[in-house]
């Protein structure tokens, strides 16, 4: 899409003295035409009516041009008054957004589609909806839907400037003929979108001409829609714009075409559903419907008739209470016998009264698996009568019958039910396969049918049972994902789902590889009602097709991009495990009194084979949601083990809050902690341990019990939300004073009375007080008098890696590896 810069320039009178070969290009004019004219003459409407000049104006500015041709321009730029020789003249600088506008019209058009396509129930309410919005709500001229009758198309509904334009035409589709040239009898003839760019040029229009012109129509498009196979069905749409339907909006086109085409379809089938709930209510036919268990919860009026039992008396109840005022049943199979083998019954069955009458029934019993469970549906007629019926309504309802998946409605339901629970994140999710219209032109609509069930069946592994997914067009997938607390789990989220097309499906003895569009919407961030969300991720997906294959769009661009780095960063911890890229670094602390060395504190790096060394602030929330973070933490605590073994000293080591809660991992890490000599110090935020602090310190009480070399610090201590009830019942050793504190110790009292209080309260609570960042003399001064423990900071060192860390503190240690490595 091309942006020229279109530029005009005004004198004191707002009339134009120059323009430049843009504007002259886009507008068709001369500059004979219009030099000297006042610019308000070129504005479809004139100015506002509350601004007299345009010296009234200044900054951001959009107009709407009228061209030589009479159509119209949409302009989007800036307006300038620079004084220029003692004169004060106006510039007028922008661009022709014409294409951008028009685009942005048919994607509204294509949402309010969508809505109405939601809430119709009828073929009738679709037409009368449709052609009335795009009239109405978008400025189209007027809208018509036709129907193929003994080869002509009769209007069966119009909207709009019409005028007896429907009665003055003549529409045929024998293409020998005039009158069976146009857009229409094309579109239908050949089951394609059939675009009119300009009316007044266009040969094929040439029967149709004077009568469009007469009322403005000057671009039109024919959409086509088949239903149920056939091409019986035509949208026509007329526009005051020349060129605002062409072929860059073909794709858009396509898309209203899809979506009507499916809505008329659902319309058959709701049709359906209806005219066999009808026939089941009044029925001869004796029918039951009852769960695994034989459990009675759906029974129509026929079986009260027949056995006079109300219906009150038999919800509920076990199947076998039909048969209670019967003195013998005979010809009938076991009830738990047909109920454990899940398969179809069928057989005549003779009921004898106590009286010694006996009533025939023919009965079927069929079993329903739907996607949570099996149900059975009981048919039976008195005498010998074929039966043939039935699926279970409430499937037909809220099912696909194809893909075996929510319908679009059942779906938004649900979502309208569940979202105003969710405390974090939900995903809606809009999958389009693509291009999937030539895999059934190609390989068949059997093939088609069979790859979009595999693809459901796949798409319903990876987002399981909690989440909800909806076939919603023909080749298009919705999925409602539920509580996403991090931009991480949405990425890893949003991978799976991708994962199911890099595998290629098999179908007949062939390999099918599908590609996709995935549009996202989120919630809360882009709303609060699903159908709006639906709509949102739409529109994602719209543009993700613009771009190509496999391409996803958030409705929100800023998240793609956080998504992506979080990917890069996934990709990143996942290399660094796989080859040993993981290193530490250790920063040491020293007791206050001494400056000797107690112990250090592990940090983690990666550190690639080239040099590079990668710090935490890349990979270090990642890691926290990532799928490896319990292999990383594994490693972590089997190396910080070994190395407080060999070093001899304390090492802190810091793990991620959900690490503290999760039995399981700690009865993994056993092996290695059952092996430690010298005191390992385990590291926990106040955000980590106030999350769940009963369980917390339940779990880390267990821990140093049965290994008492462990310690415990509160890392980050009074940034958070401390409770000092639950901190009093903490098995805690150190509690670490936050940089932020230690930094304003020389500000004055209030600073160093909040330090001081930490310390007094870390000896309260018998712990230990641990100062971090250290920078300078007087702040090592200052905690000394204070009675602080340890000290840490780059005012004694800087985190170093382990052989800096060795050599500079460990000397006799480093002597002894040395010593091993020459003999060796």
């Amino acid at each position: 899409m091309d942006f020229n810069l279109l530029t005009v320039v005004l004198d004191e009178a707002d009339r134009i003295i120059a323009v430049n070969r843009n504007f002259l290009k886009s507008t068709g004019y001369e500059i004979e035409d219009i030099r000297g004219k006042k610019f308000s003459e070129l504005l479809s409407n004139g100015l506002d009516k509350k601004i007299s000049t345009l010296r009234e104006l200044s900054g951001k500015i959009n107009l709407t041009i009228r061209k030589k041709d009479s159509t119209y321009l949409y302009f989007d730029g800036k307006i300038y008054h620079p004084l220029i020789r003692k004169k004060r003249l106006t510039i007028i600088r922008g661009y022709d957004i014409t294409e951008l506008k028009h685009l942005e019209k048919l994607c509204k058009i294509l949402f309010s589609i969508n809505s109405t396509i939601i809430h119709s129930k009828s073929k009738s309410e679709i037409y009368e909806n449709i052609c009335k919005i795009l009239v109405d709500n978008f400025g189209l001229q007027m809208a018509w839907i036709g129907e193929v009758r003994n080869g002509e198309v009769k209007p069966i509904y119009w909207y709009g400037v019409e005028e007896g334009y429907l009665s003055r035409i003549k529409i045929v589709l024998d293409p020998e003929k005039p009158e069976g040239w146009g857009p229409t009898a094309e579109a239908i003839r050949g089951n394609l979108i059939s675009i009119n760019e300009d009316s007044r040029t266009n040969p094929k229009y040439e029967a149709f001409r004077e009568e469009a012109l007469k009322r403005n129509y000057l671009s039109s498009v024919a959409i086509p829609l088949t239903i149920k196979g056939e091409q019986k069905v035509v949208l026509n749409l007329y526009s005051r714009e020349p060129n605002f339907f062409n072929e860059r909006v073909r794709p858009l086109l396509e898309e209203i075409k899809k979506n009507l085409e499916f809505a008329l379809e659902q319309i058959e089938k709701e049709k359906f559903i209806k005219i066999i709930s009808t026939a089941i209510l009044n029925s001869d036919l004796l029918i039951v419907v009852t769960d695994r268990e034989g459990i009675m919860n759906y029974l129509n009026p026929q079986v009260e008739l027949f056995f006079g039992v109300s219906e009150e008396n038999l919800l509920g109840k076990h199947i076998t209470l039909l048969s209670e005022n019967f003195e013998e049943v005979k010809g009938f199979a076991d009830i738990q016998q047909i109920l454990n083998s899940r398969e179809d019954f069928s057989g005549i069955i003779e009921l004898k009264k106590k009286h010694g009458e006996s009533v025939y029934i023919d009965l079927k019993v069929i079993p329903i698996n739907t996607p949570d469970d099996i149900s059975f549906v009981w048919i039976g007629r008195d005498l010998t009568m074929e039966v043939s019926l039935m699926e279970m309504i409430d499937k037909l309802h809220n099912y696909d019958q194809l893909t075996n998946t929510l319908t679009l409605r059942s779906v938004i339901t649900r979502a309208e039910q569940v979202l105003p629970y969710i405390k974090n994140v939900a995903l809606v999710i809009t999958i389009d396969l693509y291009q999937f219209t030539y895999i059934n032109e190609t390989l068949g609509i059997s093939v088609g049918d069979q790859l979009l069930r595999e693809c459901a069946d796949r798409l319903r592994k990876v987002i399981g049972d909690r989440n909800l997914l909806a076939r919603v067009a023909s080749d298009e997938f919705l999925i409602f994902a539920f509580d996403f607390p991090t931009n991480a789990s949405i990425a890893f989220f949003l991978e799976s789902l991708k994962s199911v097309f890099r595998e290629p499906f098999r179908i007949d003895h062939k390999d099918i590889t599908l590609k996709y569009n995935i549009g996202v919407a989120l919630y809360p961030q882009d709303g609060n009602d699903p159908e709006a969300l639906y709509k949102k991720a739409s529109t994602a997906c719209a543009f993700a097709k613009k771009e190509g294959p496999n391409v996803t769009k958030f409705f929100e661009p800023k998240l793609e991009t956080l998504i992506h780095e979080t990917l890069k960063s996934e990709a990143l911890i996942e290399e660094a495990l796989e080859k040993g890229y993981f290193h530490f670094y250790f920063q040491p602390y020293f007791f206050t009194n001494t400056l000797s060395i107690a112990g250090a504190e592990a940090l983690i790096r990666i550190k690639k084979p080239n040099g590079e060394l990668i710090p935490p602030s890349l990979f270090i929330e990642t890691l926290e949601s990532s799928p490896h973070r319990t292999d990383f933490e594994l490693w972590a605590i089997k190396t910080i083990v070994d190395k407080i073994n060999t070093y001899k000293i304390p090492i802190g080591l810091n793990l991620y809050p959900k690490t503290f809660q999760n039995e399981h991992f700690w009865i993994v890490a056993e092996k290695h902690l059952s092996q430690l000599t010298y005191p390992l110090v385990l590291e926990i935020t106040e955000r980590g341990f106030i999350e769940n602090s009963d369980r917390t310190i339940k779990l880390i009480t267990k821990l140093k019990t049965k290994f008492p070399q462990i310690k415990l610090a509160i890392d980050d201590f009074g940034t958070g939300y401390s409770n000092l009830g639950y901190l009093k019942k903490l098995p805690v050793d150190f509690i670490k004073i936050d940089i932020m504190f230690v930094k304003d110790l020389t500000e004055g009292l209030k600073e160093r009375g909040l330090v001081k209080t930490i310390v007094d309260l870390a000896h309260i609570l018998g712990a230990k007080a641990l100062a971090e960042g250290v920078e300078t003399k007087e702040h090592f001064e200052i905690l000394d008098i204070m009675g602080c423990d340890y000290v840490q900071g780059f005012f004694f060192d800087k985190p170093l890696s382990e052989e800096d860390f060795v050599r500079k503190y460990l000397p006799n240690l480093c002597f002894q590896l040395h010593q091993c490595e020459t003999q060796s």
